[in-house]
């Protein structure tokens, strides 16, 4: 969470910036890909677990649906036709 004070025009105004909730989990990954994330990371001054997280969104295509998303929410029945056929695919495996 990040947090500030700004003064504008003598009032104070209080900004937060709350963030998504991470988890910190435990995976065994092959040495030669931690290698290359460490890399990656490196070059793109990040840090390693940044660098699994988009590689995992891009992967699922969570970035790609968000951006959709954006662009184009879909209606309520939609969402609903959305959910009720994630709900049954959960519900298979």
């Amino acid at each position: 969470m990040e947090r500030g004070f700004f003064i504008r025009s003598g009032l104070f105004h209080f900004s937060v910036k709350i963030e998504k909730m991470k988890r910190k989990t435990t995976m065994y990954i092959d040495d030669a890909i931690l290698r290359n994330v460490r890399v990656a990371a490196a070059r793109a001054g990040q840090h390693d677990y940044e660098v699994v997280e988009q590689a995992l969104r891009a992967y699922l295509g969570m970035d790609f649906l968000q951006k959709l998303s954006i662009k184009n929410p879909p209606g309520e029945k939609e969402a609903l036709r959305i959910a009720y056929q994630e709900l049954h695919r959960s519900r298979k495996k």
